[in-house]
This record gives structure tokens, C-alpha cells and sequence, in this order.
């Protein structure tokens, strides 16, 4: 399922779910899916009963010259980072040290998926961190 912009337009609302990843173990995560000027932001929390509040994400997701773009700010890390919609996933366009890729989709009615993948430089891409949540009503 390629993601498209106008599907997480008529996607808005707050996700709640569970996850787990290779580093973080089990998490309960919330996702903030809210219209913006520019497209779509995306407010994302994992939190986890060992480390409390372990990840935050602030994403916006927007129409490129090529296609959608997520632009990422995490709590892991520093900078923005830019991915570009490659397939059914976003691939990094940003040389941080290491590939990364993004697969975020959401799936009718009212499921979100938001996976992590990213390696040491040389290594296959391995999914390290993803979050299956359904919109709350």
C-alpha cells in the first residue's frame, strides 16, 4: 500500500496502540495525526512501564517535487530529518551515518502502522522499533 497524503488527511485524530522494538522491548504508543498548512503533522509518544517516557516525534508530512516527504524531528537525535516516499515506506535522504526507513501507512478504517528500520552503515536494513495503532473514538 503506497501512502498518500489526502489518506492521512481523512485520517486525523489520536491513535493509541501497542509496539515493540529490538532496543525498547514493548511500548504503548499515541500518535497525534492532525492537518496542517502544508499537509499533515504527526505527534508520536512510545512509552514503556521500565523506561516511562522513551521516544517523541513531531513529523510533518507533505507533497515533495518527487512526491511525499516526512520531515522528522526525534528525541534520539539532534536534527530534522528528511525522507522521501519510496514505494511503501520513506527513505532517508539525509546523511546522518547510518540508512534509515520509515514505513508509515494507515489502513482503513482506523489503523495507523509507524515502523523504524535502520542499520550500521554496510548492514541490511532491520526493523527495529513498530507501532500497530487503532484511532480512538
Amino acid at each position: 500500500m503506497v501512502p498518500s497524503l489526502e489518506a492521512f488527511r481523512r485520517a486525523t485524530g489520536v491513535y493509541w496502540g501497542t509496539g515493540s522494538g529490538i532496543e525498547s522491548g514493548r511500548f504503548v504508543g499515541r500518535v497525534r495525526v492532525e492537518p496542517a498548512v502544508a499537509g499533515v503533522q504527526l505527534h508520536y509518544e512510545a512509552w514503556s512501564e521500565r523506561e516511562g517516557l522513551q521516544h517523541r516525534e513531531q513529523a510533518l508530512l507533505s507533497e515533495g517535487p518527487d512526491g511525499l516527504r516526512l520531515h522528522t524531528a526525534v528525541s534520539e537525535m539532534p536534527e530534522v530529518l528528511t525522507f522521501e516516499a519510496e514505494g511503501d515506506s520513506f527513505a532517508l535522504r539525509d546523511d546522518v551515518g547510518m540508512p534509515m526507513r520509515i514505513v508509515l501507512l494507515v489502513a482503513p478504517p482506523d489503523r495507523l502502522h509507524w515502523a523504524w528500520w535502520w542499520s550500521p552503515p554496510g548492514e541490511p536494513l532491520v526493523e527495529r522499533s513498530k507501532l500497530v495503532a487503532r484511532r480512538a473514538h
